[in-house]
């Protein structure tokens, strides 16, 4: 009886030390990235307003659910690309309260898609953060181009 209860004990103890214990975090967090990290757009003026530029982001890493939030929301509009009747489409996201959109799933991709006219930005940012608020800054550029005749002569 007391060999039994021996090995008994001793297993638990195998177990227990296998499993890594308790702990308060759910998984492993691993370190996150987002791509890519920097952007730049090049504009005819700084007030073009003829387009939008979208640019898909992966998030890698981290724990969902993610905040994305633009430092300006007027310059950028968060969305996700759905397949609808076997074409790619864009899907702008709504922003929550505090100006973020909540993205799920593993390695997610996200669109930033901006919205020119607002001026140039040097930079603009997109903060990403997990659930455990570990981060990673996106950096956007918009500058105005310039034409060749306009470059500056010693």
């Amino acid at each position: 009886m007391k060999v039994a209860k021996a090995i008994g004990l001793l297993a638990v103890a195998v177990l227990a030390a296998a499993c890594g214990g308790g702990g308060d975090e759910a998984g492993d967090v691993g370190e996150m990235s987002v791509f890519p990290t920097k952007q730049t757009i090049g504009v005819e003026s700084c007030v073009d307003t003829r387009r939008t530029v979208d640019v898909v982001h992966t998030i890698n890493g981290g724990q969902p659910p993610f905040r994305i939030q633009p430092s300006l929301p007027q310059l950028f509009e968060i969305g996700t690309i759905q397949v609808v009747n076997n074409t790619r489409q864009y899907v702008a996201l709504p922003l929550q309260g505090d100006g973020f959109v909540e993205l799920r799933g593993k390695d997610p991709q996200f669109v930033v898609r901006t919205l020119l006219g607002a001026g140039c930005v040097n930079p603009a940012t997109i903060t990403v953060l997990d659930v455990f608020s570990n981060s990673v800054l996106v950096e956007y550029v918009i500058e105005a181009e310039e034409e060749e005749g306009e470059a500056e002569e010693d």
